[in-house]
This record gives structure tokens, C-alpha cells and sequence, in this order.
């Protein structure tokens, strides 16, 4: 059997495993690890599933587009897993998923608001830069992060300067949401 095959039983045993695996590829991306990334997907833990996003993610041109999109479309698919899933669609090109990230901008869950001020960061429009603006002015410090700091990849000056003041004076800021 391949690496990735071994690597997959191996993991496959144990979903806490399979989770460790896929967050510790999220941290540091390998595009050779796509296929087990795809089938980690087909898991029922939103631990791993949004792990495995967050790494294919990181690790563009894995080719497992269609199985992300599957876990977009699935009606069992919970509201963060599936705006993880249509943020990793768009990250691969498929931009005609911005509207489910403005929509996802707006949702009641701050998981879901986080991953879509992320996932706006990849938008340069003026709606997208106003509504990141809202985005970091939120109560909600991991929302509000992802924000300013998808604002400052967007090139405005003011998100840059709020991430200096925060890095180096400011209290810690935090975001779960890998960029």
C-alpha cells in the first residue's frame, strides 16, 4: 500500500487520530496529502472535517474539489463545516461562491461569521471591504481578528496599523480560522 493508504488506516482506527492528523496538516500544509484530507472528509466529526478544510485550504491544487463540494451540499453538513467547505471552494477559484460568504458574514454563529471574514479577505470589492469593517468592530475577538486581519491582507492601512497595536501592545487577539 502507498504512504497515503498506510497513513489513512493507521488514522482511520482511532477519529481522534485522524483529527490530530488533519489539524496538525492544516498547520502545515502538504499538497501529497490531499487524498487522505478527501476521505477525512467523509468522517462524521466536525473536528476533523473542519481540519481537513482548513488544510486543503492551505495546500491548493490537491484536487479534491469535488469532495469539498460534496461537503458543501450536504444537508447533514452543520453551518460551519459548510462555510468552511464553500471558503475552500472559493480559496481554489470558485468565485462564484463570494455570495455564500457574504451570507455566511451575516449568520447567527460566530464560527461561521469567522470563517467568513477570513474567507473575505480573498474578496477585493467594496462590499467586501465594508462589510469586513463591521466584521471588526464585533464583541466577538476571533470575528473581529479575522477581520482586521483579512482588512490588512486587502491593503488598508487602518486594519494594518490595529494588527501593530495589537501584536505589540495590545491584549492577545486569537483566531481559530487558519488563513
Amino acid at each position: 500500500p502507498g504512504s497515503v493508504d498506510l497513513l489513512f488506516k493507521t488514522a482511520s482506527r482511532n477519529g481522534e487520530v485522524l483529527g490530530l492528523m488533519a489539524e496538525s496538516l492544516a498547520a502545515v500544509p502538504r499538497n501529497d496529502m490531499g487524498e487522505l484530507l478527501a476521505r477525512a472528509l467523509r468522517e462524521q466529526s466536525d473536528f476533523v472535517k473542519k481540519h481537513a478544510l482548513q488544510a486543503l485550504v492551505r495546500a491548493p491544487g490537491s484536487g479534491e474539489e469535488d469532495e469539498v463540494r460534496k461537503v458543501a451540499e450536504a444537508p447533514e453538513s452543520s453551518p460551519v463545516i459548510k462555510a468552511y467547505a464553500n471558503y475552500t471552494l472559493f480559496a481554489s477559484g470558485q468565485k462564484q461562491l463570494a455570495p455564500e460568504l457574504f451570507k455566511a458574514a451575516h449568520s447567527s454563529s460566530v464560527d461561521v461569521r469567522e470563517v467568513a471574514a477570513v474567507g473575505l479577505g480573498l474578496v477585493d470589492t467594496k462590499e467586501s471591504r465594508e462589510t469586513l469593517k463591521a466584521l471588526g468592530k464585533e464583541t466577538e475577538q476571533r470575528v473581529a481578528v479575522a477581520a482586521v486581519a483579512s482588512s490588512a491582507a486587502l491593503g488598508d492601512q487602518d486594519s494594518v496599523g490595529k494588527i501593530i497595536q495589537v501584536v505589540g501592545y495590545g491584549k492577545p487577539m486569537e483566531a481559530s480560522v487558519m488563513a
